[in-house]
């Protein structure tokens, strides 16, 4: 039975070393990445095309705020707010366009 709390380990189990933990942990995600090495190419270029669409968003999002305040002299408020709106449209125009292209 869970009690409903979560705690994160501050060390590692007993006789296990962090830089052992962590290079398990690196291995578990290595070996989902070789998983995809008999996949189709096809696969490779969704993926690539998503990391490139998350990249550019991203990457937006984080100069959009700054460009806002020092080009446009607006205050972290106005710019926050542009922002959120920008964001909120984003979203609205993705489900639209996601529901017209399905039917």
């Amino acid at each position: 039975r869970r009690t409903g709390k979560k705690t994160m380990p501050s060390q590692p189990p007993t006789g296990m070393s962090t830089s052992t933990m962590i290079q398990q942990q690196l291995t578990k995600v290595a070996s989902g990445f070789t998983s995809l090495s008999n996949s189709p190419p096809e696969l490779h270029k969704a993926y690539l095309l998503k990391f490139l669409d998350s990249y550019a968003y991203f990457s937006f999002s984080l100069v959009f705020t700054l460009f806002l305040s020092d080009d446009f002299g607006m205050s972290d408020i106005q710019a926050g707010t542009i922002y959120g709106a920008w964001g909120a449209l984003i979203t609205i125009f993705g489900l639209f366009t996601g529901t017209v292209i399905d039917n």
